[in-house]
């Protein structure tokens, strides 16, 4: 499996507890500079959507590509950010992650890297039947194929109507 052409990953962080409250809105900002920052010059663009739950510490981050644009690699990008929250950095310099919101530093002490391919999988009926979900767990990396069974779209739905509403910036 490829994902040399992934046009979206999605970040889960969990930050550490802070001793004020964050400035929410502030928080798309400070998490896009920080990736421009920290994983050489990427687009700050590309943060398209953050989603946080201050109850949970829950940041969930949407970094996407635009169509036909080639010099970024959200994979690369993803790989090492999660090294840097696991303490693992890969880079001579040891910095973390560690977005600045307001003049609070975020230190972050968990990620979850989901690397979201949209363009879905052909399938033909001489070939494949019967397997339409694919999910692999590889450390904190998910990878996951839509399905086309209507049972699992049913069970989908039903899931995405008890999932918590997470406030978007």
């Amino acid at each position: 499996m490829s994902f040399s052409f992934l046009q979206l990953v999605r970040i889960q962080l969990t930050h550490k507890p802070v001793t004020t409250p964050l400035n929410a809105p502030n928080l798309k900002a400070a998490i896009a500079d920080a990736i421009h920052k920290r994983y050489d010059n990427f687009n700050k663009d590309m943060v398209e959507e953050v989603q946080y739950d201050p109850d949970a510490r829950l940041i969930v981050v949407d970094v996407k590509k635009p169509m036909g644009e080639r010099k970024s690699d959200l994979t690369n990008m993803a790989y090492y950010m999660e090294k840097d929250v696991k303490m693992l950095p890969l880079f001579k310099n040891q910095d973390k992650f560690e977005p600045t919101v307001g003049s609070q530093k975020l230190e972050m002490e968990n990620i979850l890297v989901y690397y979201v391919d949209e363009k879905a999988p052909t399938f033909t009926t001489d070939r494949a039947s019967g397997v339409f979900l694919t999910l692999r767990h590889s450390h904190s990396h998910w990878y996951l194929l839509p399905a086309a069974s209507q049972s699992f779209r049913s069970a989908t739905e039903k899931n995405k109507s008890e999932t918590k509403e997470l406030k978007t910036y």
